[in-house]
C-alpha cells in the first residue's frame, strides 16, 4: 500500500486499485475501501495522503506515503471516550518528530534573547514555591508562596499552605519577612490555598486564591478562584463575596498584569487579569491545546464582579472588543503545543512591550511570548 501495490520488483496489487482503496467514497468521506483516510484533514497536523488500518481496541497500522512512513501500534485502548486520542498520542507526535514544525507565533522583532546572571542567584526560602510578586506603594515587594515556611523556614519548619511575604531592600542586599503565615510570621495565616497572582493598586493589595480542600495526600482544590483584598499590606485579608468558577473556565491560577510601583505605570484606568483556560479536571500539567483569556476591571472596582469585562476578539481595525458575557470571551493568546497551568505578565515600560511568560510542557521547561 505504501508503494502503490509494488513489492520486491513485482506489482502485487494494481496501482489503480490501491488508489481507489485510499480515495474517499464521497467528497467529505473519512473512509476509502478498508482504510480510514485523511483526505479531508480530519487529522489536521498529518499529511492528507495518510491512511489508517484499525483493529480491535487501538491496534493501529498508520501509513504516510509522502513521508515513506509506516507506524504499527499494538496495545489497549488509548482513551476509549476520546475520538481524537489516536491523533493526539500517535499520529501527530510521530509526524512532528519527522517534519520541522513552524513556531506557533512569530519571534519578537525587538527581544532577540534572554539570559540570567546565575552568580546573583540566592535561595532564602527553601521549600516555598510559586512567588508571584508585586511592587507596592511603600517601595517593597510583596509575594505569595505555597507549601513552606517562607523566609527562614523549610518544607516543615513554619510550613503553611499559603503565605505572604514582604521583601525589602535592593536586589543585591534584600531581606525577606513573613507577613502572613510561615516561620516567625508577623501575623498568622488564616486560610489555605495557592496564589499565582498578586497586585498592589493605590496602596491596597489584591491576591487571587485557589481554595485548597482539607485532607491529606495529593493537594485538591475547589474549582474556583476568589479575589482577596488587604488594606494593611498583607496583615489581614478579606475575600470577595463571589468567585470565578470552572463552569466559566476562569478558575485556573489567574494572574494580574504588573505595571510598576503601585500600578502607577498603567496605561489606562483598568486592571488586567489573565486566565489559563482549563483543559484538565485537576492538576498542574500543561493545558493542551493552550489558551489564555483576558479580563479587565476598573481599578476602583476590583471587588465588584459586575464590573469585569472579557476580551472578545478584535474589530475590523484591530481594536479589542470587550463583553460582560463570559460565554462570549475569546482567547487572547493560543499555543497548540500547550500552555502551562500558570502564567505571568508584566509591562516593560522601557521596551514598551508586554511580556507574557508561561510553560508549554509538563516538565519545568519555560518559554515566553512577547506582544508587539
Amino acid at each position: 500500500m505504501l508503494h502503490e501495490g509494488h513489492w520486491q520488483d513485482r506489482q502485487v496489487v494494481g496501482t489503480e486499485w490501491v488508489k481507489k482503496m485510499v480515495t474517499g467514497l464521497g467528497p467529505t468521506s473519512r473512509i476509502g475501501l478498508c482504510w480510514w483516510i485523511n483526505a479531508t484533514g480530519v487529522w489536521p497536523k498529518v499529511p492528507r495522503d495518510a491512511f489508517l488500518g484499525s483493529g480491535a481496541g487501538d491496534q493501529l497500522l498508520f501509513v504516510v506515503p509522502s513521508l515513506d512512513l509506516i507506524v504499527v501500534r499494538n496495545g489497549a485502548w488509548l482513551e476509549q471516550t476520546n475520538e481524537n486520542a489516536r491523533a493526539e498520542y500517535v499520529f501527530t507526535p510521530v509526524v512532528e518528530a519527522l517534519v520541522p514544525q513552524p513556531p506557533p507565533y512569530a519571534p519578537s522583532r525587538l527581544i532577540r534573547s534572554v539570559s540570567f546572571d546565575w552568580k546573583s542567584h540566592l535561595r532564602r526560602a527553601p521549600g516555598s514555591d510559586n512567588w508571584p510578586l508585586t511592587w507596592a506603594d511603600d517601595d517593597n515587594l510583596y509575594g505569595a508562596w505555597g507549601d513552606g515556611g517562607g523566609f527562614g523556614g523549610t518544607d516543615a519548619l513554619g510550613r503553611v499552605s499559603l503565605g505572604v511575604a514582604r521583601i525589602e531592600g535592593p536586589w543585591n542586599d534584600y531581606h525577606g519577612f513573613n507577613v502572613w503565615g510561615g516561620k516567625n510570621a508577623e501575623h498568622p495565616a488564616t486560610f489555605r490555598g495557592k496564589s499565582y497572582g498578586v497586585i498592589c493598586v493605590d496602596g491596597t493589595l489584591y491576591m487571587w486564591v485557589l481554595a485548597q480542600l482539607e485532607g491529606g495526600g495529593t493537594p485538591r482544590y475547589k474549582a474556583e478562584a476568589r479575589l482577596f483584598q488587604s488594606k494593611d499590606h498583607g496583615a489581614t485579608w478579606t475575600p470577595a463575596s463571589w468567585s470565578f468558577t470552572r463552569a466559566e473556565e476562569l478558575d485556573n491560577a489567574p494572574t494580574i498584569c504588573q505595571f510598576g510601583r503601585d500600578y502607577a505605570g498603567a496605561r489606562d484606568e483598568y486592571v488586567y487579569h489573565y486566565f489559563v483556560r482549563p483543559r484538565l479536571p485537576e492538576g498542574f500539567a500543561a493545558q493542551k491545546p493552550g489558551a489564555i483569556d483576558l479580563a479587565r476591571v476598573p481599578k476602583a472596582r476590583l471587588m465588584d464582579r459586575s464590573a469585569y469585562e472579557f476580551f472578545a476578539g478584535w474589530d475590523g481595525e484591530q481594536r479589542p472588543l470587550w463583553t460582560r458575557d463570559v460565554t462570549a470571551k475569546k482567547p487572547l493568546f493560543q499555543d497548540s503545543n500547550g500552555v502551562g497551568f500558570s502564567v505571568s505578565v508584566s509591562y516593560n515600560a522601557g521596551l514598551r512591550h508586554y511580556i507574557l511568560m508561561t510553560g508549554h510542557t509538563e516538565v519545568a521547561m519555560e518559554d515566553c511570548a512577547v506582544s508587539e
